[in-house]
């Protein structure tokens, strides 16, 4: 005699609950593997190992694979995940209005896990390696003094007007590119494979252009590395002068250096280094006046304001309408500070201090006042009836590496 069994059909109601079931599970395990990650971090010991096998390892396959794609995969990903979002916020707005609570629920958490998913996995190929403390730049630790530091501003001022007069311009007086995003991310491929920098990826990593430059630009953003993916980008709408540079950090990203500061510091010394003046050019756009904050730090706003005006009018100029290119775009504004904000506050649980601000380096300085060195007595100037004051300079790594090209 043989027994027959017969399974119950699920109702839609029960398929509902169990389909909810399975995504608040996720939901939870990819949660725990976040908090997990962000606890780790923590510990510098774990997030440098974890760093140098898992995120590493992942940069390095993905970046590969990615690779292979002519166009920015990231753009498509943008795209596909702003469709996502749309599709299931308005799934959501319909099932409640229909009073489905439950495929209402499922349909927002798919929301959410999405964003987890790209948040834990975003974590997971970048986060560690903000434990990393040394950067892999080459920099110049000796004393510099004024003296030093004029004679040296006056040498890269030098180069930077001979290049600004050679470089073909526009009719506006921007620097015309001499080459395509393609063949300009070759170059600096082979420039960080000359400097060899420390824990730097060897091999070529293309950095894409990101053809919806309006958009990128509304939300001012000129380069972006997104290491789910491991995949730069730059925006279409770059100014010329700025992409050698731009792509230079993104590029530092790609090549496995994931904290903002030391991607900028290895893009300055990239692109400061280099033979070829339109690469050299796009260093000095970003970094000199950085050079020139050094009389600053000594106390002579005077020197620097000397060795502003010095630079021929065809830099000038083009600073200034670089500066009016992205005035232009203001539309977003308030979205565009709202991501920078989200972003810094992110940056900061990986462990970048102090979040955006890494992008700009400080120029620090100590005071004191002008001492007898043989009592340690304030003088007190006979002039102004007061004592002088002593200006130290604390140079940046950004200063440091002029000084070590110099050297």
């Amino acid at each position: 005699m043989s027994e027959t069994t017969t399974k119950t059909k699920k109702t839609p109601h029960q398929k509902n609950k169990s389909a909810l079931k399975r995504l608040l599970i996720t939901f939870a395990v990819f949660s725990f593997l976040l908090i997990f990650m962000i606890i780790l971090r923590q510990f510098t010991a774990a997030a440098l190992f974890l760093n140098n096998t898992l995120s590493r390892a992942f940069i390095f396959v993905m970046g590969g694979f990615i690779n292979i794609f002519p166009f920015s995969v990231f753009e498509i990903f943008v795209y596909a995940a702003t469709l996502f979002v749309l599709t299931y916020l308005i799934l959501t707005i319909v099932f409640l209005a229909k009073k489905r609570r439950l495929k209402a629920l499922h349909s927002f958490l798919a929301i959410l896990l999405a964003v987890l998913v790209c948040i834990t996995t975003f974590f997971m190929a970048a986060g560690f390696s903000y434990a990393q403390i040394v950067s892999p730049v080459r920099t110049y630790d000796g004393d510099i003094t004024l003296v030093d530091l004029e004679r040296i501003t006056a040498h890269f001022l030098d180069d930077f007007n001979d290049i600004a007069k050679r470089l073909e311009r526009d009719a506006h007086g921007n620097v015309i590119s001499p080459y395509t995003d393609r063949e300009l991310s070759d170059l600096l491929n082979a420039e960080f494979d000359r400097a060899d920098l420390p824990g730097v990826f060897s091999g070529n990593r293309r950095i894409k252009t990101f053809q919806s430059g309006r958009l990128m630009s509304e939300l001012g953003v000129g380069g972006v590395f997104f290491p789910p993916l491991a995949e730069g980008n730059i925006n279409a709408l770059l100014p010329a002068s700025s992409r050698p540079f731009v792509m230079a950090h993104e590029l530092a990203h790609a090549k496995g250096v994931m904290r903002e500061d030391f991607a900028n510091e290895a893009a300055w010394y990239i692109t400061l280094n280099s033979d070829n003046d339109f690469i050299r050019y796009s260093g000095y756009m970003s970094a000199f006046n950085g050079l020139i904050n050094g009389f600053v730090q000594f106390g002579h706003p005077g020197m620097a304001l000397d060795f502003r005006n010095r630079r021929h009018p065809y830099i000038i100029r083009e600073l200034h309408n670089n500066t009016m290119h992205w005035g232009d775009f203001m539309t977003m504004e308030n979205l565009s500070n709202w991501i920078n904000g989200l972003y810094d506050w992110f940056l900061r649980i990986m462990g970048q201090e102090d979040g955006t601000g890494a992008y700009t380096p400080n120029f620090d300085f100590e005071t004191d006042y002008v001492r007898n060195p043989e009592t340690g007595e304030v003088i007190i100037n006979p002039e102004t009836n007061r004592p002088d004051i002593t200006f130290t300079p604390i140079f940046n790594n950004l200063q440091k590496v002029f000084f070590h090209i110099y050297m």
